[in-house]
């Protein structure tokens, strides 16, 4: 049977369409242009003829519906955006053109968040075509961050970004991220809404107990789409709920889409937070909900895709998981529930047409898909289950899984129906028609030889 990557449409134009409609809002107002340059000045008039000399001067001076054009050369800055755009003028952006942010000559210390692109409560700002680099932690309680996206900010982009060799590896409690959405507002009106974060690239990112792209907190409506993330020592792409960067009720990532991103090799064995624990996701959504995960591809990462709440009586819920490749993961391909009695639940998620091939490298026995604490009222079907030599399917060590609809799927594995192994309710079932029968799943479902 093929295992090839689930096929979606995605229409590139109709992707342009609305990043355009995005960073120009609904104005027809042609717009104006700032320039800066490493031979600029910053008492110049920012013309094409009269550039200034740092991109701070554009982030505290440009206009709604400007474009702030950064020209090629290497800038040693930690820029605050002062200014915001609107929705009849349009965004303001600030459009890398060759143009490198490198803080390397200025470790970062203190006990706060560093970033080379600061956006806290403005709107309508888009960062696109920068190469961020070297933002590195003198400190370990210090938060180094490619581009930070704060407060009660709306309307923002951020698009076409190569950001890599941001670090924090000092110590257990470490941090950084490469992109990071905080939602602090405490009101629904003043959470973080409308972000696209969009073809970006980030690798090589040392992360500490941190991710390196995350939405966080307040936010209401967000897209991750269509970006790299590859060799890093920490999760891929998060989007988290109740960790106190909020309040109740918003203290919640929400309504989100995370589609046909690349993401490879993240590893946390070495991390100083993890030592020689791999338990990194290349999608992990904790405490999030009504988020759609559509046609990923996740390959070598220590977790493939997990759901799971880490706080005790909350809940990750309404996540849709669809049409995702994910393979040679080391410990398991996809995860849903918390990892011990003290976690909170994964409620009313669906898993459909994904195609998990190979994982659990490491021969952990966790297999394909592990269902761990408080897994209720999921549904799982129509999708491709094909094992490594382990022929383990299934793993489900916990007797809290209630609710769930099992049906539909195809399991692959060398041993076939008779000699793999399905785990439900933490009970071991080594024949396909003896689980079908004794756990009720399954029951559309087939067993073959790989």
């Amino acid at each position: 049977m093929s295992l090839s990557r689930p096929f979606r449409d995605f229409s590139a134009t109709n992707f342009a369409v609305f990043v355009l409609s995005l960073i120009l809002g609904s104005s027809a107002t042609a717009s104006t242009d700032f320039y800066v340059s490493p031979k600029g000045n910053d008492h110049n008039t920012g013309s094409s003829a009269s550039p200034w000399r740092t991109i701070q001067k554009g982030a505290n001076s440009a206009t709604a519906g400007s474009t702030v054009h950064v020209l090629a050369g290497t800038y040693s800055e930690r820029v605050v955006v002062r200014v915001s755009g609107n929705s009849t003028q349009g965004s303001i952006t600030f459009k890398g053109e060759g143009a490198i942010l490198d803080d390397a000559a200025n470790p970062i210390s203190g006990s706060t968040f560093v970033a080379a692109f600061l956006i806290d409560s403005r709107s309508y700002v888009t960062v696109t075509g920068f190469e961020i680099r070297n933002y590195i932690a003198k400190n370990a309680n210090s938060t180094p961050v490619g581009i930070l996206v704060h407060g009660t900010s709306h309307d923002i982009v951020i698009g076409g970004n190569l950001i890599h060799s941001i670090v924090n590896n000092i110590s257990a409690n470490s941090n950084a991220h490469g992109i990071a959405v905080y939602g602090t507002g405490h009101t629904e009106a003043t959470a973080i809404h409308n972000i696209l974060i969009a073809n970006n690239e980030l690798h090589s990112l040392h992360l500490g107990a941190s991710e390196a792209l995350v939405v966080n907190g307040n936010v209401d409506g967000f897209t991750i789409q269509g970006n790299s993330v590859h060799d890093c020592d920490n999760i891929a792409i998060d989007a988290i709920g109740f960790e106190g960067t909020s309040v109740d009720p918003f203290d919640q990532a929400r309504n989100g889409l995370i589609s046909n991103n690349d993401i490879a090799r993240i590893d946390s064995r070495g991390n100083p937070a993890y030592g020689n624990d791999r338990s990194a996701d290349g999608i992990y959504v904790d405490g999030g909900k009504n988020i759609t995960i559509d046609s990923n591809t996740i390959a070598a990462c220590n977790i493939g895709i997990e759901l799971a709440s880490e706080h005790h009586g909350r809940v990750t819920s309404q996540i849709t998981v669809t049409n995702n490749l994910v393979t040679g993961s080391h410990t398991v391909g996809m995860s849903l529930g918390g990892y011990d009695n003290k976690r909170g639940a994964t409620r009313n998620c669906l898993i459909k047409n994904n195609t998990l091939h190979g994982n659990d490298t490491d021969n952990n026995g966790n297999g394909e898909l592990m269902l761990q604490y408080l897994v209720q009222n999921n549904t799982l079907e129509y999708n491709v289950f094909a094992s490594t030599n382990q022929n383990i399917l299934i793993s489900n060590p916990f007797k809290t899984s209630t609710g769930n609809v099992v049906d539909f799927n195809t399991y692959i594995s060398p041993g076939g129906p008779n000699h793999s192994i399905w785990i439900w309710n933490n009970v071991e079932y080594d024949d396909f028609s003896t689980y079908q029968e004794t756990t009720g799943n399954d029951h559309d479902s087939t067993s073959e030889s790989s």
